[in-house]
């Protein structure tokens, strides 16, 4: 098996698309991801993956805690924007993000609904680090479809099979 191989198949394995934030010296780091899964529910945990040159990685291994945004089917743009490596975007003019005061720290004020995690482990790995949080609080905003990504492209759910 070669990388490319690999890349494929897991490139077909629909999953949701959220934006992880955290602060890092008081500034706002994000980013896409599409790794957002639970852990635990009992005592509520997620996990992302995050490659180790990310600097929200180093926001979310400075400040201890991270949101996670899942985005809504009309949100494209914003999961393309936040996958770039773009510079020059001001995140703190409050365009993308609010403080929730409960649990000071940024989230993506425009998304379907936010958790909120104290960092409980990262397991660095060669090329990307696994991210544990603990939930502290979620925030439900909108009922619109989650945005889906699979095979390369974006989808939204449809109508449920029961």
């Amino acid at each position: 098996m070669d990388d490319l191989e690999f890349k494929d198949f897991m490139a077909k394995v629909p999953t949701c698309v959220a934006v992880v934030a955290s602060l890092l010296d008081d500034d706002i780091q994000a980013c896409t991801v599409s790794s957002l899964a639970s852990f635990d529910i009992e005592d509520p945990g997620v996990l992302i993956v995050l490659k180790n040159n990310s600097r929200t990685l180093q926001a979310i291994k400075q400040s201890r805690n991270f949101s996670a945004g899942v985005l809504t089917d009309g949100q494209v743009d914003l999961a393309k924007h936040f996958a770039a490596k773009e510079k020059g975007l001001d995140l703190n003019r409050g365009q993308y993000f609010e403080k929730l005061s409960e649990f000071s720290m940024p989230y993506l004020k425009s998304c379907q609904g936010a958790i909120f995690c104290e960092l409980v482990k990262i397991e660095e790995l060669k090329n990307a680090s696994i991210v544990l949080g603990r939930v502290l609080g979620i925030l439900n905003l909108e009922t619109d479809s989650p945005l889906i990504y699979s095979n390369r492209k974006f989808f939204t759910l449809g109508q449920a099979l029961t």
